[in-house]
């Protein structure tokens, strides 16, 4: 068992005009072996075992989530301060 950190934000509901540039936003942060998260936590910090984003549209709102799973001897701690600084 490997702690996992979750992020999440309120977004839009499915069909709004920003609910496809989420999509887009979550594959370019964790959709391909390149992608910004996914380089980083996994590749290069190796902190993280895999990192996940997606947005969660349903017909009153939704939400965006992010979901990085830890490697062993590596605390969710660092895994934040890792996502809070690519993400800025």
């Amino acid at each position: 068992h490997l702690p996992r950190l979750y992020l999440n934000w309120h977004s839009v509901k499915s069909f709004h005009a920003d609910d496809a540039a989420l999509d887009l936003v979550a594959y370019l942060l964790t959709g391909a072996r390149n992608s910004r998260l996914t380089d980083q936590l996994v590749y290069q910090q190796e902190l993280a075992t895999s990192v996940q984003a997606f947005n969660g549209g349903k017909k009153l709102d939704g939400d965006f989530t992010v979901m990085a799973t830890a490697r062993p001897g590596k605390t969710l701690t660092e895994v934040m301060t890792s996502l809070d600084a690519q993400l800025s």
